[in-house]
């Protein structure tokens, strides 16, 4: 026989059951969301740091291009040594020169087969005949420089070891090229070829005007 209901007094209160109670937040899944949070702006700086030093490194190892080679010299010299081709051409050669910063002009000797003077505001062709005539120091002098083209680098290397040798004169060979002229020169004309800031600063000198041999 089921049991009678009691009446609740009034003015007690009726307590919810246990089951109703709501319990309060937790506490944990804000921290964790502290802790990732934090992890993750953590490791985008450690990337950041490491990718800039990684981005300096690379900047200050490897060689900095001075001056962009024309298309065609491009062509004209080895991706794998970095040296020109033997069939590299005088133009090629004046245009790899300039990228570098030498601000060169050309000019051909008359005296020489397969060869060239290079430099900054040669005099006109009719004097540099007259220069070579005995007076090719004054050619160097005034900064220009002589470069003679041949066959292969291999010939143009065993020419410029002969000039070093027997005619103790400054030369250097570069590819199939061999070039003479002041050492402060040729300092510049290396490093152009390299694509390296120029050692030396030099300026054209005007050279008197020499009437030509007739």
């Amino acid at each position: 026989m089921p049991k009678p209901l009691q009446d609740t007094p009034q003015g007690v209160p009726v307590s919810a059951p246990p089951s109703a109670t709501k319990a309060p937040a937790p506490t944990e899944t804000k921290s964790c969301r502290k802790v990732i949070v934090g992890a993750i702006a953590a490791s985008f700086t450690v990337g950041l740091l490491f990718g800039c030093c990684a981005a300096s490194v690379v900047f200050w190892t490897f060689p900095r291009v001075q001056g962009v080679l024309p298309q065609g010299i491009k062509g004209a010299v080895n991706k794998a040594t970095g040296m020109p081709k033997d069939d590299m051409t005088f133009q090629d050669l004046e245009g790899r020169l300039n990228a570098g910063n030498l601000n060169v002009s050309r000019s051909a000797s008359s005296g020489r087969a397969n060869t060239m003077w290079f430099g900054e505001g040669l005099p006109a062709p009719a004097f540099i005949e007259a220069y070579e005539d005995g007076l090719t120091f004054k050619l160097f002098g005034a900064g220009h420089f002589r470069v003679t083209k041949y066959p292969t680098a291999k010939e143009a290397e065993d020419s410029a070891a002969q000039i070093i040798d027997m005619e103790q004169k400054p030369a250097f060979s570069w590819g199939p090229f061999v070039f003479e002229g002041k050492q402060d020169t040729l300092d510049n004309v290396k490093a152009a070829l390299a694509n390296k800031p120029i050692p030396h600063k030099t300026s054209a000198v005007e050279l008197p005007g020499v009437a030509p041999r007739r």
